[in-house]
C-alpha cells in the first residue's frame, strides 16, 4: 500500500506568475503587482488535499494528478539546465534524461525569488503587498543569486507527488559565511522554510534500471505495459519487448510530461522497497542512475531536528518527509560524504549515528556505505573515479548499524594526538636514539610490525629494566627476546636478584608476582607492559591477581613501581585512550595507601607522554567467516583439511573447546593410521617440556618437529609470534567462553604469514562482567555502588570498625582505578553482547577480506564432538579418582603454585572436591567428580546454603573483606561476592516457602509470587543475573530460581472439577541429595568452632607434633635465615613483607605469599 503523506501537508505553498518585485530605487526589484496577486489569491482560495488511493507494488500506473490548490507556491524556474551546468551534471556520472528531468537555470529576480517567496509570506502584514524595509533586507541578502545558478527539486511527497517549491540552488557567485569568512557556501535553500528531502523526478528508463537491479523488473514492465496501451490503444498486440522499445522511445524526450511521475509512490508501497539517502541533488542522481532509489537532503544533520522553530532544544525527531518512508522492515542506506578530516568525521559521525538510531526505532534496517575518502569524497566522486562496479560493491559491503558502532568505536579508540606518527612497515625505521628517555613512551601499531623488536632496542643497554606481563609462557618468550631474566627462574639475597653471572636488575615477572619486585632498587628503570591492555584487564579482574585478597596491594605495588620508573614503554595493537590516560594518573598521582618509602611522584617532564602511532596495515588475509548455530559446521571443515593433509594451527577461546579439539583430531588420525604429532597449548599443559618449548621459540621448535596441528587456548592468544611458513591455515573456533573480540583477532593473528583463515564464532559470548551486563562504564560504576553499598548495610554488623569506613567512604568518583576498571568491564560487556558480529567487524577494520558464509549444523560432527565431551569427562574423572591424596599444607603450596604439572593439577582438583563437600579423599570417585560438573554444582550448592543458613553467606563476604583488609591497602568493591544481597534478594521474593518437601502449587497459586518477582525485577537483573519478563509464567520464573540452587521441580497432572491441572513440587530426590551435602558442610563449620579442635592448617611439623599458636616475631627480609612452611620438607626463604604478609621462596624457585603466623624458624630437620 502507498503510504499515506497527507498528513505532511503543512501550510499552502502559494504560486506566483509574476515572480519579481523592483522598486525604482533598488536593484533586483521588478515590481509589486506579485505581491498584491499573492495576497488576493491567498485571501480567497480554499485549499484542497487529494489523498493517495491504495496502490499495490505490481499494479501501480496512476494518471498524472494536478496541484489543486489555487494559492500560489514559489515559482519554479522554467528555463533548462545550461550546457556548463549539464556538463557539471554529468561529470557526477548522471544521465542527460536526469538532468533534463530535475535541473532548471535561473538568474536575476526569479533566482531571488526561489529563495525568498517563503520567508516573505510568513512575514504577514504589508510585507505580501509592499516592499517592506524587511523585504528588501531579506532580498539583499541573496543578490549574490541574481548572477544565475542552476536550481535542483523534484517531487513533493506532502503534495500528492507534484513538483515540490523547495529545493537547492547552487549559485555562479557563491557567498562567504558571516560566521567564516573563509567557508565559501556553495548551495542556497529556500529562506525560513523547512529542511525537505528531495525526490527527483525520474525518467521510466531510469526507473525500469532501478527496479530490475532489485529483482522488481517484472512489476515495473507491466506498469510501462500500462502506460503503453493507455497511450497507444493499438499497441496491445505488441511484444514484450517491443512494447518495451516503444515505452522508452516515446518517454525519452526531455519533458516532465514524459516522466514516471508515480515511481515514488509505486516504490515506496513496497515497504522491503530499499532507498539510499545521501547528501545533495547531484550524488542523489548519481546513485539513481547507477540503479538505487535515492533520496538527497541538503546535509548529514538535515534528516532530524533537534530544536523546534523557536530554537529550543528537543528530543530529536525525523523530519517529515523521512518519517513517511520509514516504514517497518525497510532497508535505509545512508551513503553520505567521507571526510579525511579528523574533527569532521567525528562531528558526521555523531550525526549518522542520531539519524540511524531514529530510523531504527522507526523500525527501519539502516546500514551505512563507507569508503576511503581517496577514492572520493562524495558517492558521485567514487562513481566518477572508479566506476560504478565500484559503487554496487560499496553498497553490498555498506555496515549495518550495529557493525558501524562497532566500526566506529574502533575508528574513535586512539585519539589523543600523536608525537610521531608514521605509516610504516616495520618499527626498524625508528632508532632508540630519537626516543625519549623518560616519561611514558606509547607504541600504537599492528600486530607484526615490530613491536617487541623495538623494545628490545630501547632496552638493551639500559642496566634496569623490568617487563611485567600476564601470563608465564609469553613472559618467558619476552625475556627471551628481550634478553631478559624470567624472575621464576632466578634466586633472590639480600632483596636482590640473582643470575650464574651475578646481581641483576634485568628482571620480566607476571603481574601476580609484583610483590616480590622492590620499587627502590628498580628506581630509574625502563619499567615495560608489552600489550599492555591484556596487562591491565588481568591486573584488575583475573581471580589470580586477587588470591588472598591481595590485588589492592598489587594495584599499589604497580603504582609504585610505574612513579619509580624513569621511562614507562607501553606497547599494544589496541591501544586507547583509556589505558593512556590510566598509566598517566597512576604515575603522577600519590596512592591513598603507601607500602613502606613514600615514593617520590614523578616529575612533569617525566610524565611527559611520547605516542607513537603507526598507523599501517599489513596486508589482510581471506577469511572465511562461518555463520553457524554451532561448531560442528567448522569442526567438519577442519577435520576434512586435515584428512588432505594440511598444516593448521587452531586458536579458541576455551580450554574445554581446545581439549575437544584435540581429542578429535587425535582419534582422526589414529583411524587413519598417520603418525603425525600435534600440540595442546593450554594452561594445563603449559608446563610441559615440548609445550614450554614452543612457547619460547616456536619458530626453531617447528622448525625441527613436524606437527600437523597445534591447537591454542586463551593461554596463546597474546606474546606468541610464528614467524615462519609452518601452516597451509589458520582456524579460529570461537564459543563465547571467556575471549573479547579483540583477543580473539589476536589469537588469529599469532601466524603471522597471511594464510587463509577458517574462523566461526558464538552469535554471543558469556563473559560477562561480574558486577553486570551495562555496556555504559557510568551505569556500571553506578550499579557497583548500589550493590556494595547495600550489601554493606547487611554485613555491618559483622564488619570491623575499620573495614566498614572503608567501605563507606570509597571515592567512587576520583579512584583511576574503578573508572578504568569500569571502562574495560563496559567495553567486555558490549563484545559479550554482539560477540559474533564484534569480530567480524575487527577483521574487517584491520583490513582483511571477510567473507561471510552461513552454514547449518554439521550433524556427524555435531555428534563427534558429544561423544568427544562426554569421554573427556569421563577420563578426567577417572584421573581426578586416581590422583594422589594431599595434605592440606600440600594443597596450599599447589593453589598457590605459578604452574602445574597434570599430576598436580588433578590431585588439587581432588581435595578441592573433597573439601567442598567434607568427604574423605578416599571417598572422591569418578561419580562424585561428574556429579561435581567442573564446580559448577558447587555454585548451585552455596547459592542454597546461603538461603538455608544466612550466616554462612555474611560470613563469606566478611572473609573476602578481612583478605583484603589485611594489606592495609584499601579494597576493591568488584572483588566482593555480595553473597549477603543474594541471600537477602531471594528472601524477599519469598522463595523459603517453596524448600520444604511435599510442598506442591499450580500457576494459579504462584500469581503473588509473580507479581513480587517483577516488583524486584530490575533488582533481580543486578543481582541473580536473569531477566523477569512479564510474558514469563510463574512457574518459569520460580523454576529458574531454583535451579540456580541447583534444585528441580516434578510435576504431574492429576484431574480437578473436570479439568487436568499441572502441580509442581520439588524433586524430593535431588533435594534431599543437596541437603545431605550441606548437612556434612554444617557440621564440619560447628566442629571448627570447638576450643579442642585441632586447625584444618597445619602450621608446622617437629616429628609427630603440631606447634599450637606460634609466637609471631619479626621476621629479617632478604636474610638466609631459613623457616619451615606447613608441612613442607625443605626450607623457606623470606622475600618480602607486607603488613602481616610474606613472600616466601623455596629451593625450586616457586614462590607463595603467606601470613607471618604460617611461619617458624627451620630448625633442619626432615
Amino acid at each position: 500500500m502507498v503510504p499515506d503523506f497527507s498528513h505532511l501537508r503543512k501550510q499552502p505553498r502559494d504560486r506566483t506568475s509574476q515572480r519579481s518585485l523592483k522598486p525604482s530605487d533598488r536593484k533586483g526589484f521588478d515590481n509589486v503587482k506579485s505581491f498584491q496577486q499573492f495576497h488576493q489569491n491567498c485571501a480567497h482560495t480554499p485549499f484542497q488535499v487529494t489523498l493517495l488511493a491504495p496502490l499495490p507494488l505490481d499494479y501501480a500506473v496512476l494518471s498524472t494528478s494536478h496541484h489543486t490548490s489555487g494559492c500560489p507556491q514559489t515559482p519554479i524556474p522554467e528555463h533548462p539546465p545550461t550546457p556548463a551546468h549539464i556538463q557539471e551534471w554529468r561529470a557526477s556520472q548522471v544521465t542527460d534524461r536526469l538532468i533534463h528531468a530535475n535541473v532548471r537555470y535561473a538568474d536575476g529576480d526569479d533566482a531571488v525569488d526561489l529563495l525568498t517567496h517563503h520567508a516573505i509570506s510568513e512575514m504577514g502584514g504589508h510585507a505580501a503587498q509592499y516592499a517592506t524595509s524587511a523585504v528588501i533586507k531579506l532580498r539583499q541578502r541573496y543578490s549574490h543569486v541574481t548572477d544565475g545558478g542552476w536550481w535542483g527539486s523534484g517531487l513533493d511527497p506532502a503534495n500528492d507527488w507534484q513538483p515540490m517549491d523547495w529545493g537547492q540552488f547552487k549559485p555562479e557567485t557563491p557567498r562567504t559565511s558571516w560566521k567564516n569568512p573563509d567557508k565559501v557556501i556553495k548551495y542556497e535553500a529556500p529562506a525560513k522554510q523547512s529542511t525537505r528531502a528531495l525526490f527527483l523526478s525520474l525518467p521510466w528508463t531510469d526507473g525500469l534500471t532501478i527496479a530490475q537491479r532489485h529483482e522488481y523488473g517484472s512489476a515495473y514492465q507491466y506498469r510501462l505495459q500500462q502506460a503503453v496501451h493507455d497511450t497507444y490503444p493499438d499497441a496491445k498486440a505488441l511484444s514484450h519487448a517491443q512494447t518495451l522499445a516503444l515505452v522508452l522511445d516515446r518517454y525519452s524526450a526531455h519533458s516532465s510530461e514524459d516522466q514516471d511521475q508515480r515511481f515514488w509512490p509505486w516504490w515506496l508501497s513496497n515497504p522491503k522497497a530499499p532507498i539510499v539517502i545521501t547528501e545533495g541533488a547531484k550524488k542523489a542522481g548519481a546513485a539513481l542512475t547507477a540503479g538505487y532509489a535515492t533520496i538527497a537532503l541538503p546535509g548529514v544533520y538535515n534528516g532530524y531536528r533537534s530544536k523546534d522553530r523557536l530554537g529550543n532544544p528537543i528530543d530529536p525527531v525525523l523530519i517529515p518527509d523521512i518519517e513517511a518512508i520509514a516504514s517497518s522492515e525497510r532497508p535505509i542506506i545512508l551513503a553520505f560524504d567521507q571526510d579525511d578530516k579528523p574533527n569532521t568525521r567525528r562531528n558526521v559521525a555523531i550525526a549518522i549515528s542520531r539519524f540511524s538510531q531514529l530510523l531504527t526505532n522507526a523500525g527501519c534496517q539502516v546500514s551505512i556505505a563507507q569508503w576511503s575518502p581517496k577514492q572520493g569524497k562524495g558517492l558521485d566522486d567514487l562513481i566518477a573515479n572508479h566506476g560504478t562496479t565500484e559503487f554496487h560493491t560499496v553498497i553490498k559491503k555498506a555496515l549495518t548499524f550495529e557493525e558501524w558502532q562497532l566500526w566506529q568505536a574502533l575508528d574513535n579508540r586512539l585519539t589523543i594526538g600523536s608525537a610521531c606518527g608514521l605509516k610504516a612497515q616495520a618499527l626498524t625505521v625508528l632508532t632508540p636514539q630519537t626516543m625519549p628517555q623518560q616519561g611514558i613512551l606509547a607504541i600504537a601499531a599492528a600486530k607484526g610490525t615490530g613491536k617487541t623488536n623495538l623494545i628490545n632496542s630501547l632496552i638493551a643497554s639500559q642496566p634496569k629494566a623490568l617487563l611485567a606481563g600476564h601470563r608465564i609462557s609469553l613472559m618467558r618468550n619476552l625475556c627471551e627476546r628481550c634478553g631478559v631474566n624470567y624472575r621464576g627462574d632466578l634466586d633472590k639475597q639480600d632483596g636482590r636478584f640473582i643470575t650464574g653471572s651475578g646481581y641483576t636488575l634485568r628482571v620480566g615477572t607476571c603481574v601476580d608476582s609484583l610483590l616480590a619486585i622492590d620499587p627502590q632498587s628498580f628506581s630509574g628503570c625502563d619499567l615495560v607492559l608489552d600489550e599492555v591492555c591484556q596487562v591491565l584487564r588481568h591486573l584488575l579482574t583475573s581471580s589470580t591477581c586477587n588470591q588472598q585478597g591481595k590485588r589492592p596491594v598489587l594495584l599499589t605495588r604497580f603504582r609504585q613501581l610505574l612513579q619509580a620508573a624513569r621511562r614507562v614503554i607501553i606497547a599494544d595493537a589496541d591501544l586507547d585512550d583509556h589505558a593512556i590516560r590510566y598509566i598517566q594518573q597512576l604515575r603522577s598521582q600519590p596512592s591513598h595507601h603507601q607500602l613502606g618509602a613514600d615514593a617520590t611522584i614523578p616529575s612533569r617532564a617525566a610524565n611527559q607522554l611520547f605516542l607513537i602511532h603507526n598507523t599501517f596495515k599489513p596486508p589482510g588475509y581471506a577469511v572465511r567467516f562461518i555463520q553457524a548455530p554451532d561448531s560442528s559446521a567448522i569442526t567438519a571443515e577442519l577435520l576434512h583439511d586435515l584428512k588432505n593433509g594440511d598444516r593448521i594451527y587452531i586458536a579458541t577461546d576455551s580450554k574445554r573447546g581446545s581439549k575437544r579439539i584435540h581429542y578429535l583430531i587425535e582419534e582422526l588420525q589414529t583411524q587413519l593410521k598417520q603418525k603425525s604429532s600435534n600440540l595442546l597449548l593450554n594452561s594445563d599443559t603449559s608446563g610441559g617440556e615440548t609445550e614450554r618449548a614452543f612457547m619460547e621459540n616456536p619458530d626453531l621448535h617447528l622448525s625441527s618437529v613436524i606437527l600437523q596441528a597445534v591447537t591454542g587456548s586463551p593461554s596463546t592468544a597474546t606474546g606468541l609470534s610464528i614467524e615462519g611458513n609452518h601452516f597451509d591455515k589458520v582456524y579460529g573456533i570461537f564459543y563465547g567462553a571467556s575471549s573479547t573480540d579483540a583477543d580473539m583477532a589476536q589469537a588469529l593473528g599469532r601466524v603471522r604469514a597471511p594464510v587463509p583463515r577458517v574462523v566461526w564464532c558464538a552469535k554471543y559470548g558469556r563473559s560477562f562482567s561480574k558486577a553486570g551486563r551495562e555496556t555504559s562504564p557510568r551505569a556500571l560504576r553506578s550499579l557497583l555502588k548500589q550493590k556494595t553499598q547495600a550489601n554493606t548495610l547487611l554485613i555491618q554488623a559483622s564488619l570491623s570498625e575499620v573495614g566498614y569506613r572503608s567501605l563507606s567512604n570509597y571515592d567512587w568518583e576520583r579512584d583511576p582505578h574503578i573508572h578504568y576498571w569500569s571502562q574495560i568491564e563496559a567495553q567486555r560487556n558490549r563484545s559479550m553482547w554482539s560477540l559474533r558480529t564484534a569480530l567480524k567487524v575487527r577483521l574487517m577494520h584491520e583490513g582483511h577480506q571477510v567473507e561471510t558464509v552461513t552454514l547449518q549444523k554439521n550433524q556427524q560432527a555435531h555428534n563427534l564432538l558429544k561423544e568427544a565431551r562426554d569421554d573427556l569427562k569421563m577420563e578426567n574423572a577417572l584421573q581426578v579418582e586416581a590422583a594422589v591424596n594431599l595434605s592440606p599444607a600440600e594443597a596450599k603450596l599447589l593453589s598457590q603454585t605459578e604452574s602445574l604439572e597434570p599430576e598436580q593439577r588433578l590431585a588439587l582438583q581432588k581435595y578441592e572436591i573433597a573439601k567442598f563437600y567434607n568427604l574423605p579423599l578416599e571417598d572422591v570417585d569418578a561419580d562424585v567428580v561428574l556429579q561435581d560438573d567442573s564446580g559448577r554444582r558447587r555454585g548451585r550448592l552455596l547459592n542454597l546454603e546461603w538461603n538455608k543458613y544466612p550466616e554462612t553467606a555474611i560470613d563469606v563476604d566478611v572473609r573476602a573483606l578481612e583478605r583484603q583488609g589485611q594489606w592495609q591497602q584499601g579494597y576493591t568493591p568488584w572483588d566482593l561476592s555480595n553473597a549477603a544481597l543474594k541471600q537477602k534478594l531471594r528472601q524477599l521474593l519469598g522463595i523459603d516457602a517453596y524448600l520444604e518437601l511435599g510442598k506442591t502449587w499450580d500457576s494459579e497459586s504462584l500469581d503473588t509470587f509473580k507479581q513480587n518477582t517483577l516488583n524486584y525485577a530490575p533488582q533481580i537483573k543486578a543481582v541473580l543475573n536473569f531477566s523477569v519478563k512479564p510474558e514469563m509464567s510463574a512457574a518459569q520464573i520460580l523454576n529458574q530460581l531454583l535451579e540456580q540452587m541447583g534444585l528441580t521441580c516434578v510435576n504431574y497432572q492429576p484431574r480437578r472439577e473436570g479439568k487436568r491441572t499441572r502441580i509442581y513440587e520439588l524433586d524430593p530426590v535431588v533435594y534431599e541429595q543437596q541437603m545431605e551435602i550441606l548437612e556434612r558442610r554444617k557440621a564440619l563449620r560447628e566442629r571448627a568452632k570447638e576450643p579442642d579442635t585441632a586447625p584444618l592448617f597445619n602450621y608446622s611439623i617437629t616429628g609427630d607434633c603440631a606447634t599450637e599458636n606460634p609466637v609471631i616475631q619479626p621476621l629479617e627480609i632478604g636474610a638466609l635465615e631459613q623457616w619451615r612452611w606447613g608441612t613442607s620438607l625443605s626450607p623457606w626463604v623470606i622475600q618480602d613483607e607486607v603488613g602481616q604478609m610474606v613472600t616466601i621462596r623455596g629451593n625450586s624457585g616457586t614462590t607463595f605469599i603467606v601470613g607471618k603466623q604460617e611461619l617458624v624458624p627451620w630448625d633442619g630437620t626432615q
